[in-house]
């Protein structure tokens, strides 16, 4: 009975209230992405608050700021140490001419001195003097048996013999061929 009374009218649906229903759910839309957009926001804030990435940045900074002042310092360091390294191959390469000084020395009788020495590359240039021609033919034949056997000298050449008038004192300047 009460279906066939209608005080109000039929519902008649008119594009204006199809709109004022599109007008309401796009604003429950609105406001549910606002609600959405503001609870990951305040979730992504605590994240990056809990995080350790604020303290590395500090950190970071900390540390490019003691790498700048200190450039110049690691610069020096490193040339520094790749001059060390020069250093030591150059001397790695160096003939050892105390060995060679010690082979001579070893080898020589007493009553005799060295008054020069000159060396280059595996030449030894020496100059001896004695007041005794046997010492000095006694060091001359050491030599000569050294470099015959090949122990330490591989030739021994005499280049020049002196005795100066009036004195006693022998010169002899020997050439010697190390190994």
């Amino acid at each position: 009975m009460n279906k066939g009374i209608n005080l109000l009218g039929r519902k008649i649906q008119t594009p204006v209230t199809k709109a004022v229903e599109r007008l309401k759910l796009l604003r429950v839309i609105a406001i549910s992405l606002l609600f959405i957009i503001s609870v990951s926001s305040i979730v992504l804030f605590l994240l990056i608050a809990l995080s350790p990435l604020p303290s590395l940045q500090k950190k970071e900074q900390s540390v490019l700021k003691v790498l700048s002042a200190e450039h110049s310092d690691i610069a020096k360091l490193e040339i520094t140490k790749e001059r060390l390294g020069i250093s030591s191959a150059i001397i790695d390469k160096r003939n050892d001419f105390s060995k060679s000084v010690e082979k001579i020395i070893s080898k020589m009788p007493t009553g005799l001195s060295i008054s020069a020495v000159k060396m280059k590359n595996k030449d030894v240039s020496i100059i001896v003097s004695g007041e005794s021609l046997s010492s000095l033919e006694n060091f001359i034949d050491t030599l000569t048996k050294a470099s015959d056997e090949k122990k330490d000298f591989t030739s021994v050449t005499l280049q020049e013999f002196e005795a100066l008038a009036g004195q006693t004192v022998f010169t002899v300047k020997l050439n010697l061929a190390m190994l």
